[in-house]
């Protein structure tokens, strides 16, 4: 892999300014959330509306839980297409929560207490899983992790539980420094990879990870994918910091890891 720096990464943009006017906060919302989740809206059909999530997450700020709760099953309960729906829910709604702060709409303890309720909803509704997706036949070793000192780990808890319901083997790495990675990379001999990277300015980081990750015997080759902003602003930032796949969202990580020739796990 070509060596790297701090600098060789460019910093995000933020997202363009727009108009504050109440009545165009929706619109405005829906149009950058497009380019957060645009894999959703590019390779599989819309089954939560950004409108939707963008209710919810004014719902979950309020903090009203009970109608939280009542909007979520409701929705859960009427599609015909869980396994998208699913997804799309939790996701979209995270991604407006932080799009939402950016934009000067709620205040940062707002999207803490509303990202908390949704972590509760999500655990609540997660054995749903199970019904949505057909497990594969040779159970499989997986590491899922957001990138060590990364504060958004949403999106790793998802991408893990919807690998654990389709019959992957599971390794979370939520929580775990840098070396305690590392460390579960040496113990365990993993069929695949995953790591979540929230940040342009994280990649030089995750680059000296996945450095680090194939100097492992048995590792050197196993499949490693990224997934997170960085990778849907710029095509190439993936195979710069060495690993081999990225994923706009979980249902194409998970289509990706099970596509791949992956030797079969343990029993």
């Amino acid at each position: 892999m070509t060596e790297l720096t701090s600098t060789t990464f460019r910093t995000g943009s933020k997202i363009a300014e727009g108009e504050e006017s109440p009545a165009l906060l929706t619109r405005s919302i829906s149009q950058a959330a497009a380019n957060t989740c645009k894999s959703l809206i590019d390779h599989h059909s819309v089954v939560f509306p950004q409108s939707d999530a963008f209710e919810l997450a004014n719902v979950l700020i309020a903090q009203k839980e009970a109608l939280v709760t009542e909007l979520i099953e409701s929705a859960l309960d009427q599609t015909t297409d869980g396994k998208q729906l699913f997804a799309q829910l939790f996701s979209k709604t995270a991604a407006t929560l932080g799009l939402m702060w950016e934009r000067d709409q709620c205040s940062f303890a707002d999207v803490t207490l509303g990202m908390s309720c949704l972590h509760r909803q999500f655990r609540r509704n997660v054995e749903r899983l199970s019904s949505y997706l057909e497990p594969i036949p040779d159970r499989r070793r997986a590491l899922i992790t957001p990138l060590p000192g990364d504060d958004h780990i949403f999106a790793a808890a998802l991408v893990g539980e919807y690998f654990r319901a389709a019959g992957w083997q599971v390794y979370s790495g939520i929580n775990f420094t840098r070396s305690a990675v590392l460390r579960s990379c040496a113990d365990e001999d993993f069929d695949f990879i995953g790591i979540s990277v929230s940040a342009d300015e994280r990649l030089y980081d995750a680059s000296q990870l996945i450095h680090d990750i194939r100097c492992i015997e048995r590792l050197e080759s196993v499949p490693i994918l990224v997934g997170g902003l960085p990778f849907q602003t710029d095509i190439t930032a993936a195979a710069q910091i060495g690993a081999d796949h990225a994923a706009s969202n979980v249902i194409e990580a998970l289509e990706i890891a099970e596509r791949l020739p992956l030797k079969p796990g343990p029993n």
